[in-house]
């Protein structure tokens, strides 16, 4: 086993800009049976990759043959700069990490970074995959299990310093490195993004119903919204936050750095009439380098046509 500090996994981390790191074992996770009870019952929605890939998700070993480490990444992108709130009475609302640049490949640069100087450090040679998101990876559990923080009641990983607005990612590698401590959970008796929840999506704590999600809705889902489902997603064009406002955790995070890598002024101020794409090729341009990719052009209007029925219908009524 390679004894590597906490202090050195800090030091390199801070170099390369990212904010957490912590080593986690790759054998199962705790969790286990949680997640295929949650597959069984259908709160995966149509997020059938999830139930495709539970198998891989359930065993890191079967991304990379021989893996016994799993270095996970946060990286912050709280920002109180990037508070939404332009002065059109038609605004919509975009999802504080969709604001700026796609993450994935930022991301992973930096990690590819942290494996440079991680391996140059030691004179290794060391077989390593390199996951954000988009890899079958339970990457909030290993997290926990690496000490980058805990799972919150509403299913987000969370830190007392970072709070929870975090993107995450992992290197796979085939290095037995020392685990990490985990942390300690510290939501306590708090219900804050429960009782928040608009749609009810957060059944228990640490359950979501993606069906019932306004973020799973205005990104995952495909085609077009039922009337409940149009009602549901109100003024959000683009993902949902409330879970996150309200957790006390978030209430004096530190800012992270996400934002200097660019960000789009249109979707924070949220004017309905800019943001109109008629065709794809306008979509491409208004959203650029962007999470919004994930929803498509036809997603993308069918929730700016739902969020401008129901700001319309709300100043009627």
């Amino acid at each position: 086993m390679l004894q590597v500090s906490q202090t050195k996994l800090n030091q390199l981390c801070r170099e390369v800009g990212l904010d957490a790191v912590g080593v986690a074992t790759t054998t199962p996770p705790d969790q286990q049976e949680a997640y295929l009870q949650w597959l069984a019952a259908g709160m995966h929605g149509e997020m059938h990759y999830m139930q495709k890939h539970a198998s891989l998700r359930l065993d890191p070993t079967k991304l990379l043959p021989g893996a016994r480490s799993i270095l996970c990444f946060a990286w912050s992108y709280n920002s109180k700069k990037q508070s939404q709130g332009g002065e059109t009475k038609r605004k919509g609302k975009v999802a504080r990490y969709a604001l700026g640049r796609d993450y994935h490949q930022l991301l992973k640069t930096k990690m590819r970074q942290f494996w440079q100087l991680f391996s140059a450090e030691f004179g290794l040679q060391a077989r390593a995959r390199f996951c954000v998101d988009t890899a079958p990876v339970l990457e909030r559990e290993y997290a926990a299990r690496a000490g980058i923080g805990w799972i919150g009641k509403n299913a987000m990983l969370m830190d007392r310093k970072l709070g929870s607005y975090l993107f995450l990612g992992e290197i796979l590698t085939d290095l037995e490195l020392t685990p990490s401590q985990p942390s300690r959970a510290h939501c306590g008796s708090c219900t804050a993004c429960l009782d928040a929840c608009p749609t009810g999506a957060l059944v228990a704590p640490y359950t979501l119903d993606s069906r019932k999600c306004i973020a799973y809705l205005t990104i995952e889902k495909r085609g077009d919204f039922t009337q409940q489902e149009k009602s549901m997603v109100a003024e959000h064009l683009f993902g949902c936050d409330i879970c996150q406002e309200v957790c006390p955790w978030n209430r004096d995070a530190v800012d992270g750095d996400f934002y200097n890598a660019g960000i789009n002024p249109l979707l924070i101020e949220g004017d309905l009439n800019k943001l109109q794409t008629p065709t794809a090729t306008s979509f491409w341009d208004l959203i650029g380098d962007s999470p919004l990719e994930r929803c498509g052009h036809k997603g993308w209007q069918r929730n700016l046509d739902a969020v401008q029925d129901n700001l319309t219908a709300a100043r009627v009524g």
